[in-house]
């Protein structure tokens, strides 16, 4: 939202989207119940036996005999994977690999060795000619075999600049890397879903103008780098990064079995990578025999209106979920707001979820306001809470959350929501400031709110559930320091339940390169006491 913003200070961010989000629905179909996608999952229903072998002998020794999962016609459009078994809360679905992984697309992204993915201070430019930076030119990076098959071919195109880096070719680096790509796995990835992007055809033609060799005579490969741009931006996962000096995202990746999952808005399984960027993809939740495998592509606290409005402008399709179709998000109020009525104590919220233009009434005394009043609404506390996080500062957060903000917003709403994180994943870990009892005190409050919300929504077992039994963990470890000690076994109670908490985040995150450092280091520091303890025993 707030990257929106900076484009354009014109018009009100909520205001703005709602004028181009009418005119969108109004000339294109939804998913759900289009022809066009249904006619296109009835012709790829005899290809989905093809491509399973394909997908199959590309994953390799990641592939078992005992695979939950099958390829299959979806019931929202195209493909899906689906369970042939029951499967449990936890269990590995599957894992993959990246066809091919590289610099994320973005604007705003900074420019990293282009083989281990360092951060550029450190980088130096390739001196043969390619103009990629990498590590420096004596180091292991400069004289991998990767890096010398793609400087070879960029070189070859003769950029117009080698001696400086090119944000217009490193964007364009990961569609190259494709023409680079075994027969096998390039037939793979031209099976996969391309929607049509005329931004990604814009940064291809950017990159080709960087180039006074460019092969304009073979028209096969400015089509593939075409199509590969078109097939990243459709199907690509953003990979986690982690370095010995830093912690970023900024990568991006082609999993071919996983860009087969669709969309819901509260999904059944949850993600991460390892350090070789391999995905494993589980369960949060019991997953029936016959039941569609979905992930989502947003942040599972975004309401309503967010949500739709990130998917069509990012994915190039409307969500109809049954989150969506919902009014009150399954009970969570995310996208509520406080009835205008001094004398009412209930909810507005959307009369049709579904239409972007739809006006809103209020749960109890059914007043009604129009879509565009509630925009401005929105579009005013979205601004007043940017500012207040980009300051960094709980404190603002917490007199900000204890002010008239709770007369015009319920405490489940997503900005609220927002700042909530904010308070759990700053208070205690941030050396800057003073925390009191009674800051630890709300930010246990906030932990339990927000997993109450998770449980509401039927989310399972997802990684931001496991984040925050962490940070509660640290929250409930910090005051039992503060607080007045209690009788001694109410003590032991007490911290066998808060260890509870702290297992459970570290069996769903220690596979992650993306866990929090400080849990890491703390279950390697008790696993290295409870070694020493057995050796000491025997």
């Amino acid at each position: 939202l707030t990257q929106v913003r900076r484009k354009s200070r014109t018009r009100p961010f909520f205001t703005k989207l709602l004028c181009s989000l009418n005119q969108f629905s109004r000339a294109r179909p939804t998913r759900t119940g289009c022809s066009r996608f249904l006619l296109a999952a009835i012709a790829m229903d005899s290809d989905c036996d093809a491509l399973r072998l394909a997908l199959v002998h590309h994953l390799g020794a990641l592939h078992t005999d005992d695979y939950p999962w099958a390829l299959g016609v979806s019931p929202l459009g195209g493909r899906g994977l689906f369970a042939v078994r029951d499967i449990r809360t936890d269990e590995v679905i599957f894992e993959d690999h990246p066809i091919v992984v590289g610099p994320r697309a973005g604007r705003d992204e900074d420019a990293t060795c282009v083989v281990c993915h360092a951060h550029v201070s450190r980088c130096e430019v390739c001196p043969r000619g390619c103009g990629l930076p990498i590590c420096n030119t004596n180091s292991t990076c400069a004289s991998s075999e990767n890096h010398v098959a793609e400087c070879n071919l960029v070189a070859s195109w003769k950029p117009l600049k080698p001696e400086t880096v090119s944000n217009s070719i490193l964007r364009a680096l990961t569609p190259i890397r494709s023409l680079l790509l075994p027969p096998e796995a390039l037939a793979l990835l031209n099976m996969l879903q391309a929607n049509h992007c005329n931004q990604s055809e814009v940064d291809i033609n950017r990159a080709v103008a960087e180039f006074s060799n460019f092969p304009h005579n073979n028209p096969e490969i400015l089509k593939q780098l075409y199509k590969t741009s078109a097939v990243l931006n459709t199907n690509a996962f953003e990979t986690k990064l982690v370095s010995e000096y830093e912690d970023r995202k900024s990568l991006r990746g082609l999993y071919p079995l996983a860009c087969m999952m669709n969309h819901q808005c509260v999904p059944n399984v949850r993600y991460c990578f390892d350090a070789k960027h391999v995905m494993r993809v589980q369960a949060t939740k019991v997953i029936p025999r016959g039941e569609e495998i979905f992930t989502s592509y947003i942040q599972i606290f975004w309401g309503t209106y967010a949500r739709r409005v990130h998917l069509t402008a990012t994915k190039d399709f409307m969500c109809n979920c049954a989150r969506c179709t919902d009014p009150t998000e399954c009970g969570t109020y995310l996208s509520a707001l406080c009835c205008p009525k001094e004398s009412c104590k209930g909810r507005m919220l959307p009369v049709n979820p579904l239409h972007l233009g739809s006006a809103w009434s209020c749960d109890k005394c059914s007043t009604q306001l129009n879509n565009k009043k509630i925009a401005r609404v929105q579009d005013v506390l979205s601004a007043q809470i940017i500012t207040k996080l980009r300051k960094g500062d709980p404190k603002l957060v917490f007199d900000f959350l204890k002010t008239c903000i709770n007369n015009i917003m319920p405490g489940s709403n997503q900005f609220i929501v927002e700042l909530k994180l904010f308070i759990i994943w700053n208070v205690g870990n941030n050396e800057k400031y003073d925390y009191t009892l009674e800051d630890l005190q709300a930010k246990e409050k906030f932990c339990l709110e927000l997993m109450e919300l998770l449980e509401q929504m039927g989310a399972g077992e997802c990684t931001i559930k496991a984040l925050i039994y962490f940070e509660l963990y640290k929250c409930r470890d910090q005051l039992a320091k503060l607080q007045p000690k209690e009788d001694e076994e109410q003590e032991v109670s007490n911290r066998i339940l808060n260890r509870k908490l702290l297992d459970r985040s570290w069996s769903m995150l220690k596979w992650s390169v993306g866990a929090p450092p400080q849990l890491r280091q703390l279950m390697q520091r008790i696993d290295g006491i409870q070694e020493k303890e057995l050796e000491n025993h025997h």
